[in-house]
């Protein structure tokens, strides 16, 4: 159902959500819009008791449930912290215009940016989730053709070896945006954090 939430004093629309704690404590909360490409989000200091919102992202994706979820944490002992992100790139890839061509991307920097996002699967796509599973690979469920879903399992590696398509990346990586009249994706956020 569709919720309203108190959000910069205000009631805020944040349907088929997903939350995430970043690794200071804050938490990020990335929902469906109501229209346009942009997804609303917001960030909570307090433990989701109030919300404030996260400046509008970059990353253009149709209104449709995405996944979102950590990956791994330095704080947890592994090498880098990651949160891995989960939605159509559309059928002009990285335009973000239909339920189509289902990929993944990964934040190296708490959700600041979305980068280097790799195609999973070509054709339809709508809802998804992901999530990492007890032996460290990807689990990635999404909706096909409006009536089945499809199961998908890979591995880091297919997220951080597979070489970049520059027509669906707006940034390099290092929080610098690229060209974005080549179409593209990857958001990012403005708030400060650890």
């Amino acid at each position: 159902p569709i919720q309203r939430v108190p959000v910069d004093g205000r009631a805020g629309f944040a349907d088929e959500s997903e939350v995430v704690e970043l690794t200071n404590g804050d938490l990020l909360w990335d929902a469906r819009q109501s229209s346009g490409s942009s997804r609303n989000r917001y960030l909570s200091t307090d433990g989701g008791d109030t919300w404030t919102s996260a400046p509008a992202s970059g990353m253009p994706v149709t209104a449709v449930d995405t996944g979102m979820v950590r990956y791994s944490a330095k704080r947890s002992g592994d090498d880098r912290d990651r949160i891995l992100y989960s939605a159509p790139l559309g059928s002009t890839l990285g335009t973000g215009n239909s339920r189509d061509n289902i990929g993944v991307w990964t934040s190296y920097d708490e959700g600041k940016t979305f980068i280097n996002p790799v195609q999973i699967q070509t054709g339809s796509s709508a809802y998804s989730v992901i999530d990492k599973l007890h032996d460290g690979t990807i689990g990635l469920v999404y909706e096909v053709n409006h009536n089945s879903v499809r199961y998908v399992n890979f591995g880091l590696q297919h997220l951080e070896g597979t070489p970049q398509q520059a027509e669906v990346s707006h940034y390099d990586g290092f929080g610098n945006m690229v060209v974005r009249s080549n179409g593209g994706v990857g958001w990012s956020g403005a708030w400060t954090g650890t």
